[in-house]
């Protein structure tokens, strides 16, 4: 019996430690989940605060930081479910958007707030369902035309900077520095009790699908596939090319 009960001993050990073990390992699970998406960077200074649509928080927070002084310039990019709550915003002047946003229909609702040098301009952007690939791609055509700019503050949610970092990794051009910034006050940013409130868990966990569509989105527009798709189709143009001149000779 004594042998029986030295056998069975370590083994009742072992696993009464590892269901007490179980609750931490967890808790440093989802930290670390909550710390992969949230993907932060140091704030430093730049040439423009760029805030995605979505929530006012992340408004509020990069008008903060242009008050501030981070960046000369700001550009807003807002929805149109934020339209009528935009004036809410502690913003550096007053903005109506109502009458933009009535002369077309709701769905294209959707537009850039420029600030800077005393000034602002407010102008549609074209937005389809994945709407923060639809907002890096018109920041891009934005930078276009304001080759000045050289590093861009990105201001958006905590758990929503991995998708935004990806979008910018992909679509983004050289040239320009990106440093992506949480907004501050939310909820969900907590990451050692988000999982604690159901609306909390939802916000983060959905991005996880929203991460693989997207991803599979960017590599099939811009990433490997056209690639191989460029590099089959490049000899056939060269071919067709050199036909065409042989026949002109």
């Amino acid at each position: 019996m004594s042998n029986c009960a030295a056998q069975i001993l370590p083994a009742l050990l072992v696993v009464s430690l590892t269901f007490m073990g179980l609750p931490y390992m967890l808790h440093t699970f989802l930290m670390r989940l909550h710390d992969w998406l949230a993907c932060a960077d140091s704030v430093c200074c730049g040439d423009l605060i760029f805030a995605l649509a979505g929530r006012l928080s992340r408004k509020e927070h990069a008008a903060f930081l242009f008050s501030s002084k981070f960046a000369p310039q700001m550009l807003l990019s807002v929805g149109r479910f934020e339209i009528r709550h935009f004036a809410g915003v502690a913003l550096p002047m007053a903005v109506n958007l109502i009458p933009i946003a009535s002369s077309v229909a709701p769905p294209r609702r959707h537009m850039f707030v420029w600030f800077g040098k005393g000034t602002c301009h407010a102008g549609l952007i074209r937005r389809d369902k994945l709407g923060t690939l639809s907002e890096v791609v018109a920041l891009k055509d934005w930078l276009v035309g304001h080759p000045e700019i050289k590093t861009v503050l990105i201001v958006s949610s905590a758990t929503h900077l991995r998708r935004v970092r990806l979008c910018c990794r992909d679509v983004m051009p050289g040239g320009v520095r990106f440093r992506f910034l949480p907004a501050a006050g939310e909820p969900w940013s907590k990451r050692d009790s988000w999982w604690l409130d159901q609306k909390n868990r939802n916000v983060v966990l959905a991005e996880l699908p929203k991460l693989l569509l997207y991803w599979i989105i960017l590599h099939c527009r811009f990433g490997f596939i056209p690639r191989i798709i460029s590099a089959a189709v490049a000899p056939l143009r060269r071919g067709k090319q050199l036909t065409s001149l042989e026949t002109w000779s």
